[in-house]
């Protein structure tokens, strides 16, 4: 029986971990996305920026 309760004790430590970090990769790819829309308005401007002075 208590080898029984360890074994148990393990896989639920496993699952909680497993959980854990699934949670955190998903806030960090979140915040991947959040960085590329950033970057990409970015780039926007700086493209209109060039435009406006090549006009000139």
């Amino acid at each position: 029986m208590p080898a029984n309760m360890l074994f148990c004790i393990t896989i639920f430590v496993a699952f909680y971990l497993i959980f854990s970090l699934t949670v955190k990769l998903s806030n960090e790819a979140q915040k991947n996305i959040t960085l590329v829309q950033e970057i990409s308005l970015l780039k926007e401007k700086i493209n209109k920026i060039e435009r406006k002075l090549d006009e000139k």
